[in-house]
């Protein structure tokens, strides 16, 4: 009998087994995880095509197909801009190019861009991004010692592909009709000096909601945020932190700082500068292994003090920043 029983318990086994490989097989094809060799029963994921025709007519420009990675290109180079960086004449090939490349996804499309922007064009370029739904994850200078100073901006987006081309267009357009003179001379003169700040500090915290301290004619404040960096908690003494410092008098004022902000946050912060006189400087990251991610907009502004307070506070509403007092 002993055999009889060995065989029976071994095919019940087998037969267990085979229910539990049914299971993760069914489950597997749930998640669409890749077939094995000979394997039919897994979801297979279809991309929407790409209509490139589409994309041409919405950006204003003609692309290219990278049969490799699937992905359809548009570019146009500023060769209108006669930059020279450190004594060499650069041209679009030399990185003067600004371009979009499109990518299915899915039902989606995904879009990643980089646009080569003079600094008048920074805020432009910025607002017709954010107003179009396009996330910008980075703002910095493209050379050093250059002239005129040229800068970069990059964004990114997943969404419908033609509301995608239709804002890549735009800001390629705004780029193109911007007017802004390559040559303009920054001003040099001294109009606001620290040395003669005279703020209403009283009525700068309570249009911020925010306390700050005045030293050598500049008021800061500072609104601290936190993350983990390899399981240590980081907040203001490890620099992650929104700040802002002002200058001036209550009529008369400039202010610079930096918004500390996580990704999902970005666009509405963008929104709520939009039309004001704050505007981005540079957009970076200062850690590799931070949670919750968090993107430094460098920003610098002059007017009123109120006019640059206000903004600041709606800006700063739309983050989970850590306010002290004063709500």
């Amino acid at each position: 009998m002993k055999p009889i029983i060995g065989i029976v318990l071994g095919t019940v086994a087998a037969a267990l087994l085979a229910v539990g490989a049914a299971h993760v097989m069914a489950a597997d094809n749930e998640a669409g995880w890749p077939a094995a060799a000979g394997q039919t029963w897994m979801k297979q994921t279809t991309d929407k095509p790409l209509d490139t025709a589409k994309i041409d007519k919405l950006t204003g420009l003609t692309g290219a197909y990278d049969e490799n990675e699937h992905a359809y290109r548009v570019s146009e180079g500023r060769g209108e801009l006669r930059v020279v960086a450190d004594g060499v004449r650069i041209t679009p090939e030399l990185g003067l190019t600004s371009w979009a490349s499109f990518i299915p996804a899915g039902s989606q499309t995904m879009v990643e861009g980089n646009f080569i922007l003079l600094e008048g064009e920074v805020n432009l370029a910025l607002d017709k991004a954010a107003e179009n739904g396009l996330n910008v994850v980075a703002l910095h200078n493209a050379f050093l010692w250059d002239t005129p100073r040229i800068m970069t901006m990059h964004v990114e987006a997943t969404g419908d592909q033609t509301q995608l081309a239709t804002a890549i267009g735009k800001v390629f357009a705004e780029l193109r009709n911007s007017h802004i003179n390559p040559n303009a001379e920054p001003s040099t003169k001294v109009s606001i000096d620290p040395a003669k700040t005279d703020l209403d500090t009283s009525a700068l915290a309570a249009a911020l909601h925010q306390p700050g301290t005045l030293n050598n004619g500049v008021y800061r404040t500072v609104i601290p945020r936190e993350v983990t960096v390899d399981g240590k908690q980081f907040s203001s003494a490890m620099g992650v932190a929104s700040w802002a410092s002002f200058v001036g008098t209550r009529s008369r004022a400039a202010v610079e700082g930096a918004l500390a902000v996580q990704p999902t946050e970005f666009l509405s912060v963008l929104r709520a500068l939009r039309g004001s006189e704050i505007k981005i400087v540079a957009i970076d990251q200062h850690m590799t292994a931070d949670e919750p991610r968090i993107l430094f907009l460098r920003f610098q502004g002059t007017g009123s003090s109120d006019s640059l307070a206000k903004p600041l506070r709606a800006a700063l509403d739309q983050t989970r920043s850590m306010m002290v007092g004063m709500r």
